[in-house]
């Protein structure tokens, strides 16, 4: 894992506290790179661990920070 973090493609990882699992934030080109990263991951190997992959797409939340100050509407939640 520090080596996929370290060429950029993982963002973010730890376990999740309620003992559930954990999560692993890939930013990859899409689905068959996440795919392929995942099948490599000697714990998916060896059946100690299970996957499920998901896309995810990050807001830009200091943007609507930044338009809901400038219009009065900081409780605002942005349009999609």
């Amino acid at each position: 894992m520090l080596s996929l973090y370290v060429k950029g493609s993982m963002k973010l990882a730890g376990p999740l506290t309620d003992n559930a699992g954990g999560a692993v934030v890939l930013e990859v080109a899409g689905e068959p790179e996440a795919k392929a990263i995942v099948m490599e991951d000697p714990a998916v190997k060896s059946g100690i661990f299970v996957y499920e992959l998901h896309p995810w797409e990050l807001k830009p939340w200091d943007k609507y920070a930044e338009k809901a100050k400038g219009s009065g509407q900081q409780g605002a939640a942005p349009r999609r």
